[in-house]
């Protein structure tokens, strides 16, 4: 599966990426997922983003 999102955090920083996921299926359901995304951009936002508690 292949999909763009996009998001803004409540900083109001947007976040654009793309992810792609690889999922096997046994018996009509999922039993191993496997996930790629841009780690570089995700880190990047995330060090704008104030926790919240």
């Amino acid at each position: 599966m292949l999909w763009d999102g996009q998001a803004t955090t409540i900083e109001n920083t947007p976040y654009n990426a793309t992810y792609a996921w690889f999922m096997e299926m046994h018996d009509g359901k999922i039993t191993k997922v496997t996930a790629f995304l841009d780690n570089i951009k995700f880190a990047n936002v995330m060090k704008l983003v104030t926790p919240q508690e």
